[in-house]
């Protein structure tokens, strides 16, 4: 797992290095950070990582995490545990960033099978705040089965004829309006 101390070092190398710049996006911190964590710290990062959304075992969209760093592996820890960052440009860090890293924890662990960990890091304020979040506390603190189904269903396809298009590691969700009905 990418240590709390080696991404603030990070997060102030990047700091560091762009301030005479007032106003960049989070892509930039993006990929700065990315350099850095894996000039320093971790063996790879990877970038707008696509995690598939389910419903009733059913691929109902995606969401993309900015970064995922995977630690180097070493004899203490031979299963390295990935940890999931999420960037922003705020005035602070909001229990909604904090919420939105929490989906995407969800999501990897239940994809991987494996602890995952994660942080928000907010380059909008100097030096950039960091809120860490623990994959193992995160489990902890939600009680019961980690997939519930209110309405468990042995055959939860409705129409066994209709073939399911498998998923789609570049699929963007789009909400759409239902049709509208012409009257006349």
């Amino acid at each position: 797992m990418l240590q709390p101390e080696e991404l603030r070092k990070a997060c102030a190398a990047v700091s560091d290095g762009l301030k005479e710049y007032p106003h960049l996006s989070e892509a930039v911190y993006q990929r700065a950070l990315q350099l850095e964590l894996q000039r320093h710290y971790v063996d790879a990062v990877e970038t707008e990582v696509v995690l598939p959304v389910e419903y009733r075992g059913m691929h109902v969209g995606t969401v993309r995490a900015d970064l995922v760093a995977h630690p180097k592996p070493n004899a203490e820890f031979p299963h390295c545990q990935e940890t999931v960052i999420e960037l922003k440009r705020a005035s602070k860090i909001t229990q909604s960033h904090i919420d939105q890293l929490n989906t995407y924890l969800a999501l990897s662990m239940r994809q991987t099978g494996n602890t995952v960990h994660g942080a928000v890091v907010n380059f909008g304020v100097q030096p950039a705040q960091i809120h860490f979040e623990d994959g193992n506390d995160f489990w902890l603190e939600r009680s019961g089965d980690p997939d519930p189904d209110p309405d468990p269903d042995p055959d939860p396809d409705p129409d066994p004829d209709r073939t399911r298009s498998p998923l789609r590691a570049k699929s963007r969700s789009r909400s759409r309006s239902p049709e509208r009905v012409r009257s006349g």
